[in-house]
């Protein structure tokens, strides 16, 4: 027999139970509240129910359908299989689409500008990427990074520019996590991948191509994004004593392209390059001299000045 106890205890409020009957707090068809009189009553033999408020009455299986969401033939199978509430199968919500809503722009302050210029990005490099500087709302005191996709912003990253405000970076809620910079990847180009907005912006001041991933890992549509570079050179160019941290990335990026793992810089990250260092003009050579992973060799390369 159905076991309609069970049932209405998980898709309903029970107000009280007597051998007869089971009355519930509220009624799904008119939503009116139980106070001194119970509002619904739900009969265990007869196996009816009947609300005291909107004459709302029926079968079990009218009232299943009701508060399970499910078809009227779906829960008199049910009720008359007696299989209780188990096989009913929540309907999932439907996800809802992602919504891109940047955050309000302010003029920079002498703070923000002052934090850009200091990590290497000139004027031009700051009007290219589109950032700007938030002072209200969730975002404040940040630098809005846009991350485009097929030419159009697809979510953005706020970096803090006070020293000690955490989290460093925020994203939007279920936001898309593209590779940061793809959008500009030129058929055949040079790819040097490393680990934050900031290597690839000042990366690019010097003409080299650059992406990195959004979030703290590669996610699996990262790695089919990653699958239109085969057939470039792709080289990885991770921070100054990293080695295990290469070692994980490389083995997730290797299963989707060719990627190599660039000797250690002697700075240390790729966004501290200057033109003042002797090996910047040099990175691109770095391509051909990169050696395939091996972890050893990556603690060889540790102290070595490549570039």
């Amino acid at each position: 027999m159905f076991d309609i106890e069970t049932f209405l205890r998980k898709y309903s409020e029970i107000q009280s139970i007597t051998k007869k009957e089971i009355f519930l707090d509220w009624c799904p068809y008119c939503g009116a509240p139980g106070k001194h009189a119970s509002t619904i009553s739900v009969a265990r033999q007869k196996e009816v129910f009947y609300c005291f408020r909107c004459g709302q009455k029926g079968n079990w299986a009218k009232i299943v359908a009701k508060l399970a969401n499910i078809s009227y033939p779906e829960a008199r199978e049910l009720v008359d299989d007696g299989l209780g509430f188990t096989p009913i199968k929540e309907k999932e919500e439907p996800k809802e689409e992602f919504k891109l809503y940047m955050p309000p722009k302010s003029g920079w302050t002498v703070r923000s500008e002052n934090y850009l210029l200091e990590r290497g990005l000139s004027r031009k490099t700051i009007k290219e990427f589109g950032l700007y500087y938030c002072r209200v709302g969730f975002y404040k005191e940040r630098i809005i990074i846009p991350v485009v996709a097929n030419g159009k912003a697809v979510t953005f990253q706020a970096r803090a520019v006070k020293e000690g405000m955490e989290p460093r970076y925020r994203m939007p809620k279920d936001s898309p996590k593209p590779w940061f910079n793809m959008d500009r990847h030129k058929k055949g180009q040079k790819v040097c991948i490393v680990e934050g907005p900031f290597d690839v912006m000042k990366l690019h001041e010097f003409g080299i191509f650059a992406i990195c991933p959004l979030g703290k890992t590669v996610t699996d549509d990262q790695k089919k994004d990653l699958t239109r570079l085969r057939g470039c050179s792709i080289l990885l160019l991770q921070d100054r004593d990293a080695a295990q941290h290469i070692k994980k990335i490389h083995r997730t990026l290797s299963d989707a392209v060719d990627v190599r793992i660039a000797p250690q810089l002697r700075v240390n990250d790729p966004s501290e390059l200057s033109s003042r260092d002797e090996g910047i003009e040099a990175l691109e050579d770095v391509h051909d001299t990169a050696a395939s992973f091996d972890l050893e060799r990556v603690y060889r390369f540790r102290d070595k000045r490549v570039c």
